[in-house]
């Protein structure tokens, strides 16, 4: 096993892709195509299974570069080190992608608008289970979050 990383990279801004590493086996998720502490174990155990979310993880699978915070609730800030990464690499903002739009995306937006991150979430880059529900969780974050919710085209991640 490797060290642990002590020094997260200085960058203005963080992409975050929430629940990506998931097997997707819950009722509904063939439709959008679970936690261990063992970031490996769990890609291992999602491609093995060759389910819905096999495809979505070989896509987005992360190198040696990414940085993996496994999250047991709905928000990747809640009980992580997530707050703190990005507070060592003096980010500003937020880009959350991922899945559910109206739930764990809804959830780690909303703590990350908490700690006085910028929220951006690319309107293209989230999903829920049905458009009704994507809308009205896009509506409530630009609302109550004030994320600005622009095409994923547009948005521009800068290193420091």
């Amino acid at each position: 096993m490797p060290p642990t990383r002590s020094h997260f990279p200085q960058s203005d801004t963080a992409l975050l892709i929430v629940d990506a590493i998931n097997p997707f086996d819950f009722p509904g998720g063939q439709k959008l195509a679970r936690w261990r502490s063992d970031c490996e174990a769990l890609i291992d155990d999602c491609l093995k299974r060759g389910g819905p979310g096999a495809d979505v993880l070989e896509t987005l699978r992360p190198t040696k570069d990414d940085f993996v915070v496994l999250k047991s609730t709905l928000s990747g800030f809640h009980q992580t080190p997530l707050e703190t990464m990005l507070r060592q690499g003096r980010v500003k903002v937020a880009v959350v992608t991922g899945f559910v739009t109206g739930n764990c995306v809804l959830f780690t937006a909303g703590d990350a608008y908490m700690r006085d991150f910028e929220v951006i979430i690319p309107r293209d880059c989230v999903i829920d289970q049905t458009a009704e529900e994507h809308n009205d969780a896009m509506k409530k974050m630009r609302h109550v979050l004030k994320a600005r919710t622009p095409a994923a085209s547009t948005v521009r991640l800068l290193r420091r």
